[in-house]
């Protein structure tokens, strides 16, 4: 943990104050306080869990008029206020005072009754899980800091009535690491570009939660691939996506949803294939995509989503080995940006959810580019975690995979639990060997969160969902705690397949 210096924290005070900071100055000045009593815990990791995150560290806190729980976001959209919101941003900060030993709910021994601060930051998703906790500034994982308090600007509440400050400037400091979709080893070959960081410096845990992801394409997809299969004509009558009126059926209910398989998408993304697909057309998805160009929205490298995609549809690098032929590489960028790929296929590469969710939206030729003399309508799909619903104004949806839907019930993870959808991984938790980087403290603190991930009672979020073993009883819930696992229960082993 680090202190902050007096002298800096009255100097940052009068500045805010002189500034005309909106937030309550017996709450800011409290955080300050807090701030100043050195229990400041710096994580980096996974865009998907965020929430479930922000639920778990509530818990621990006491939260009443005289000890308020404060949220303090990088994000300047002010109408959005939880985090994990889109306009949230990837930088924020949690301010409170934790509950005492005697209290309910498991709180680490270490940090009972203690002001904490949580500062937290997803910039590269997963992957800064292991690169935040380099020591190499310029690689650093960026943080917002709580000496920038100053320039936080507006106050409103968040669903849960928490005073929640936005705007707020950021500042780079090492993590003392965090939560990813997948595990280290699935990130092997980019572990030796992480400054000082090997991947023996990295500490793999378990946690107790799922992490379920879906297949997403853009309304003239959907629609292409509905006529295709022979949906009936009520799935096809709500007008526009964005805030349709429902007729009958809603379109982008699982009834009504097309399907692709596995193979398909793997066809799809799979970039060393001898016979590629951009080269003979897309009409094994449709008949209508034979003479059409398909933009693929993906992630960068360090996305857990990207990650967990080439692990369930690749096999990379799971497959590695004395055989490789099933390891494919994915075709296209690994940083954000977008290229053509020969005639018949455009990838788009995106830093984050939002980004992709953009993607997915555009209507806007990627690159501006429509190859020869082939169909101009922009065809589009990716994979979004299933948090990721589609708002009113979204011009995408879920398709199904392999004949199931991951959006059957509205937490977006039923046929994840009951083991009829496979697509999900199990959230590790990415802490350092060395304690002066992840503190023993803050490694108890790190490992009550794995347990709290995926307790109903706590964070019973959309898209993320328990596995059996933890801390709360299969027959207590019955319908909330996935049947199979990967992992080992204590090993983390996302190239498993899943058993019941």
């Amino acid at each position: 943990m680090k202190n902050f210096q007096p002298r800096a924290l009255s100097l940052a005070l009068a500045s805010a104050f002189g500034a005309g900071l909106v937030a309550a100055p017996s709450a800011f000045a409290l955080d300050i306080a807090r701030t100043a009593a050195g229990n400041l815990i710096y994580y980096s990791g996974a865009t998907a869990p965020t929430k479930t995150i922000w639920k778990s560290f509530r818990a621990f806190c006491k939260i009443s008029v005289a000890d308020p729980f404060d949220v303090y976001k990088a994000g300047t959209n002010a109408a959005l206020f939880d985090p994990g919101d889109t306009g949230f941003g990837n930088s924020f900060a949690y301010s409170c005072r934790f509950k005492s030993a005697g209290d309910p709910a498991p709180v680490p021994v270490s940090f009972a009754g203690a002001d904490v601060t949580f500062l937290n930051g997803v910039t590269d998703g997963s992957f800064s899980s292991i690169r935040g906790q380099t020591t190499v500034v310029a690689q650093q994982q960026t943080h917002l800091a709580i000496t920038n308090l100053a320039s936080c600007a507006g106050t409103a509440l968040n669903s849960d009535g928490d005073v929640t400050t936005g705007a707020c400037a950021t500042k780079q400091e090492p993590s003392m690491g965090g939560f990813s979709d997948v595990e280290r080893d699935i990130f092997q070959d980019l572990l030796p570009t992480v400054g000082n960081v090997k991947s023996a410096d990295i500490k793999v845990s378990v946690s107790k939660a799922g992490q379920v992801f879906g297949l997403a394409t853009s309304e003239s997809l959907y629609r292409a691939l509905q006529v295709a299969q022979g949906l009936p004509a009520g799935c096809q009558d709500d007008g526009a996506f964005t805030a349709p009126v429902v007729v009958g059926l809603d379109d982008k209910s699982a009834a009504c949803q097309p399907s692709i398989s596995t193979t398909e998408y793997s066809s799809i993304i799979n970039g060393t294939k001898g016979a590629l697909p951009k080269v003979v057309g897309w009409g094994f998805m449709a008949p209508a995509l034979a003479n059409t160009t398909i933009t693929l929205c993906r992630r960068v490298d360090v996305s857990g989503t990207q990650a967990s995609t080439n692990a369930f549809f690749l096999g990379r690098p799971c497959l590695r080995g004395p055989l490789t032929l099933g390891e494919r590489t994915l075709g296209g960028l690994g940083t954000a940006g977008s290229t053509t790929l020969g005639a018949r296929e455009i990838i788009v590469t995106n830093s984050g959810s939002s980004n992709l969710r953009s993607c997915l939206n555009s209507t806007t030729p990627a690159n501006g580019v429509v190859v020869g003399a082939l169909t101009t309508t922009d065809y589009r799909i990716g994979i979004l975690s299933s948090e990721n619903n589609p708002d009113p104004t979204d011009k995408f949806a879920f398709i199904k995979l392999d004949g199931t839907a991951v959006n059957e019930d509205a937490l977006n993870r039923q046929t994840a639990i009951d083991g009829k959808y496979a697509f999900a991984y199990e959230l590790a938790l990415h802490t350092n060997v060395s304690t002066t980087i992840t503190p023993t403290a803050v490694q108890a603190l790190y490992d009550q969160i794995g347990v709290d991930l995926g307790n109903p009672t706590i964070s019973n979020l959309r898209g993320v969902y328990a596995l059996r073993g933890g801390a709360f009883a299969q027959t207590t819930f019955p319908t909330q705690i996935g049947k199979g696992l990967r992992s080992t229960g204590t090993t983390a082993a996302s190239c498993a397949p899943f058993s019941f």
